[in-house]
């Protein structure tokens, strides 16, 4: 005869999400998230980097506070309290997410041109989505490949989500961390690529006299 074994959650889901799907729905919207404005606004200040990264930022405070309105009145993933609960905590993972991916992928574009936003959104969809492990848990990934996709933003996000709406922020640091290197990389390869263009287009106009 075999043992019973006593299984008892930590931090039981919402009864109004008894299966976790409003979060463990995340990575390809935070994917899709990402790629989605570095297209959309580059086509609509293609000479100002200024506001193209301006309506990068913007774009991912609006977007963290839409999915997390859709998760508290929704999916009912989070308590549906704009003053209450892990709301706010939630809406700002999220927008710290998206900013993760569209920024780094924007300062590819301004350093490498199209061929290295094409890599990185590439990266992120084929590697970082199946990899992030926000349906269940990076730990069910084979050894080597849930750490790697903590590394990448989508994982790291899913983590942080996770953290803020279930343990209050507990166990989210890493993740915060992560998702900020990667802002921080994709500020100074976004002005990289700005300074590059300014040298050509002044070595142009030196030619060009």
């Amino acid at each position: 005869m075999g043992e019973t074994v006593t299984v008892e959650d930590v931090v039981p889901l919402p009864e109004s999400d008894p299966t976790g799907i409003g979060i463990g729905g995340l990575a390809f919207p935070l994917v899709f998230g990402g790629i989605v404005p570095v297209v959309a606004f580059r086509k609509i200040f293609p000479r100002s980097n200024g506001w193209y990264l301006t309506g990068l930022v913007t774009f991912s405070v609006v977007g963290g506070l839409v999915v997390a309105c859709m998760l508290a009145f929704g999916f009912g993933s989070i308590e549906a309290g704009l003053w209450s609960g892990a709301f706010w905590s939630v809406a700002g993972s999220i927008a710290l997410g998206i900013a993760a991916l569209a920024i780094p992928l924007a300062g590819l574009q301004n350093a490498f041109g199209a061929k290295g936003f094409t890599i990185g959104a590439m990266v992120m969809m084929f590697l970082g989505n199946p990899l992030a492990g926000i349906a269940g848990s990076a730990a069910w990934l084979p050894s080597g490949l849930g750490a790697f996709g903590q590394i990448l933003p989508p994982g790291a996000a899913g983590t942080l989500v996770r953290s803020a709406a279930y343990f209050s922020g507990s166990g989210g640091l890493t993740a915060a961390l992560t998702l900020t290197t990667w802002v921080v990389v994709g500020l100074v390869l976004f002005v990289t690529g700005v300074r590059r263009a300014a040298v050509s287009s002044g070595e142009a106009v030196e030619v060009a006299g």
